[in-house]
């Protein structure tokens, strides 16, 4: 057998299965943010649960999302301003009361694991930490993870509903 058929044809046939797994619902994550693995995407409900996980496109006229693109924080993709939709657990609902300074994001006067906020980012580039206090309004939800370096509600503050294109459940985690 030759060796374009050895390397493309095995190539060309994982190709076709992402692209029909894509198809079908089914969401690949490679970021620690949350496990590795494959998920099953279902339509957005109108008021994400604590604790689902949702797939948002961010909005880029957002100051913050606007810095973490021109810093590449956020991979290409298909979102406006061409990135990436993230894929984050729902850590505050509206009317939770939120709390975010050095040691962390507290929700409900509960401090979060793993929500400190960095002072820089893996460059060495500063990062700004802000302390502020919100209640998360009828349309919100605070994205939220326990892995120190994600780009999450630490940074952005609360996140609209109406960017939330999918709810995500786990189908195979490696």
């Amino acid at each position: 057998m030759s060796f374009a058929k050895i390397v493309f044809i095995p190539a060309g046939l994982a190709a076709v299965a992402m692209l029909a797994a894509a198809a079908a619902g089914v969401r690949v994550n490679v970021t620690p943010s949350v496990p590795v693995g494959l998920y099953y995407q279902i339509p957005a409900p109108q008021h994400p649960a604590r604790g689902s996980l949702v797939v948002v496109c961010l909005d880029p006229s957002e100051p913050q999302v606007a810095a973490a693109i021109d810093r590449g924080y956020l991979p290409v993709g298909n979102c406006p301003a061409g990135v990436a939709p993230l894929l984050k657990p729902v850590a505050g609902v509206p009317g939770d009361r939120v709390v975010v300074d050095s040691h962390g994001v507290t929700v409900n006067g509960a401090l979060q694991p793993g929500s400190a906020p960095l002072s820089q980012d893996p460059q060495g580039r500063p990062l700004s930490i802000w302390s502020t206090q919100y209640v998360i309004q009828p349309d919100q939800v605070l994205l939220l993870t326990e892995q120190p370096v994600s780009f999450d509600g630490r940074y952005l503050g609360p996140v609209s509903v109406r960017f939330i294109q999918a709810q995500a459940r786990p189908l195979l985690l490696f």
